[in-house]
């Protein structure tokens, strides 16, 4: 099974910074999470992430993705577009940098660019291992 490494390295009010990469330790994308008071919903550990088509809260229109099967607590973790906090309940954004548009909160930039390479990086896998760890 092809193994991803999640290492978050920036806890902050405005998102949970990190990095994406692959076993051979190559920059697949940014991460950001939504930070509830300094922690995420995904806790540090090991996960399988299974492909499949899936829908946010506020769109109509699904779209093939993964998702972090067997949180604690929790369901339904993707990884998907967005660019700040606030654009993720608790799922992995992925983008290609950290900006800091305004003088309050750091952002992702070029998140469509960011996840669309990512999933044609997995190719046909349909699941992955995903490493969680602070770095």
């Amino acid at each position: 099974m092809n193994e991803i490494q999640l290492i978050r390295q920036d806890f902050r009010m405005d998102g949970i910074f990190g990095i994406l990469q692959n076993s051979q330790n190559e920059l697949l994308a940014y991460t950001l999470e939504h930070s509830y008071l300094g922690a995420p919903k995904l806790p540090i550990g090991e996960y399988v992430c299974q492909r499949g088509l899936h829908r946010l809260k506020n769109s109509m229109v699904p779209f093939l993705t993964y998702e972090v099967l067997h949180v604690p607590n929790h369901s339904g973790i993707l990884f998907h577009m967005g660019n700040t906090n606030t654009d993720s309940d608790g799922c992995i954004l992925l983008g290609s940098g950290i900006i800091k548009p305004n003088s309050v909160s750091f952002a992702l930039s070029d998140s469509k660019i960011a996840f669309n390479k990512f999933m044609l990086s997995m190719g046909a896998y349909d699941h992955f291992q995903l490493k969680v760890s602070q770095g």
